[in-house]
């Protein structure tokens, strides 16, 4: 990924939205969702290798799939959770955002419940407690 290109489409989204956000506010977001959705696209799609290297890392690692599953489905839910409460804070509306915040928090401590309940159970086993 080229920062300077990210960065470089971050100004020119800047200055194609601000006048908008004072005259036409629907249009605003409209705009900045989109170009939202295909900033984090080029992010993502940048960020394939990493991904890749991630998983083989985890795979030559024996770490099992439900584990890694979990790591990536995380880490969906922050992308999204992020994105879409920021375009809320753009709107004006702090308070869903932050309802969002937290609904994102609660998905992943879910998600990583079953690891939790591997983790104790492997615990008690080593520690003799079962």
């Amino acid at each position: 990924m080229n920062i300077l290109s990210v960065c470089g489409f971050a100004i020119v989204l800047l200055i194609i939205t601000a006048p908008l956000k004072k005259h036409s506010k629907g249009f605003y977001l409209v705009l900045v969702a989109v170009s939202g959705v295909a900033f984090i696209g080029y992010i993502l799609s940048s960020a394939i290798p990493l991904f890749e290297k991630m998983n083989s890392l985890i795979s030559s690692a024996n770490i099992p799939a439900e584990y890694s599953s979990a790591l990536f489905k995380s880490l969906g839910i922050c992308l999204v959770s992020q994105f879409t409460a920021d375009v809320c804070k753009d709107a004006g509306e702090t308070a869903l955002a932050g309802k969002i915040e937290l609904a994102s928090k609660i998905a992943i401590a879910t998600l990583a419940l079953p690891i939790l309940e591997q983790i104790i159970t492997s615990t008690t086993k080593i520690l003799g407690m079962n």
